[in-house]
């Protein structure tokens, strides 16, 4: 039987980039593949969006951020780490993952620690996976100063790392926060690039030379 996989991210909206790009990507992939997949995402209001027969996204009611761009909305932490019958723990109960992928390490991180810590009795051991898609040290050195560098290296170690069973980076670069001095990345960091489709896009096209690149309009 196929592993059906649940992935979380903060990082969507009806207009967003590169991680809305991947994960619709995914999804395309998952239901030609015959794979269940789901996807949830912050929004307006609640919904259930049909991507076919095994795929689909669940759209939850959250606030929009109050920082930085206000088309983003945010699931915080409150929505599964107190005791209360809410949206997320009901997806996770009602979908039981085999896998779990999240890609935010600020608010949506905390779920694999619930998870993990078994505070969510009628849901069972999932593989637990973090997509890392940028350093958390560059984010904070940009937005309050490099002064934080040192703060989110602890974290990322101390803290992120111990809450899932694997990590995916999309680059070294991004793969070195996860790591200790002496380690490489192994069994439980991944390095996969997510890159230009070079069958697609390259110099072998005469078209592409000179266009502007995928990524800089919001795909990987």
């Amino acid at each position: 039987m196929p592993i059906k996989t649940l992935h979380f991210t903060n990082f969507y909206h009806s207009c967003s980039g590169g991680i809305r790009t991947l994960c619709h990507a995914l999804l395309r992939a998952a239901e030609r593949r015959r794979r269940p997949m789901c996807l949830v995402v912050p929004a307006e209001a609640d919904r259930v969006e049909s991507w076919g027969e095994f795929t689909r996204i669940y759209h939850v009611a959250a606030p929009r951020s109050p920082l930085f761009d206000s088309q983003y909305r945010l699931l915080l932490p409150h929505r599964f780490l107190l005791p209360l019958p809410t949206s997320i723990p009901r997806i996770i109960e009602n979908e039981q993952p085999d896998l779990i992928e999240i890609c935010d390490k600020y608010m949506l991180s905390w779920l694999a620690g619930v998870v993990r810590k078994r505070w969510m009795p009628r849901v069972g051991r999932p593989l637990l996976v973090g997509l890392s898609c940028e350093r958390m040290d560059d984010n904070l050195a940009v937005y309050l100063g490099p002064q934080w560098r040192g703060a989110a290296s602890l974290f990322m170690k101390r803290v992120y790392r111990p809450l899932f069973d694997r990590h995916i980076a999309v680059s070294s670069y991004v793969a070195e926060e996860l790591l200790d001095a002496r380690e490489v990345a192994g069994e439980r960091v991944t390095v996969l690039p997510m890159g230009v489709d070079a069958d697609c896009f390259g110099p072998q096209h005469p078209k592409c030379r000179g266009a502007p690149s995928p990524a800089g309009q919001g795909g990987r």
